[in-house]
């Protein structure tokens, strides 16, 4: 994905709308993708404070930090009995 142009676009609708929880999820999501971790950080708390409720607080946050090397592999699937 073209995460850079993601940034601009979600950067020009927050410019328009600076209250908007998911451009500020979304902007923070394109920043993470591409190593930016701090400054996504700020922009996902942000989407978490405006009332971004389609993800659980506990989402949010294991998003906003950088993820570990074994991260990938330290998740599972609990709801395969």
């Amino acid at each position: 994905m073209r995460w850079a142009a993601a940034e601009a676009e979600f950067r020009k609708l927050l410019e328009l709308s600076p209250v908007d929880d998911y451009a500020h999820y979304a902007l923070g999501r394109a920043l993470q993708k591409q190593g930016r971790f701090e400054e996504a950080g700020r922009h996902l708390k942000l989407a978490r404070c405006l009332g971004r409720t389609a993800l659980d607080g506990e989402a949010v946050e294991r998003e906003d930090r950088e993820p570990g090397p074994d991260q990938a592999s330290s998740r599972s699937d609990s709801s395969v009995a």
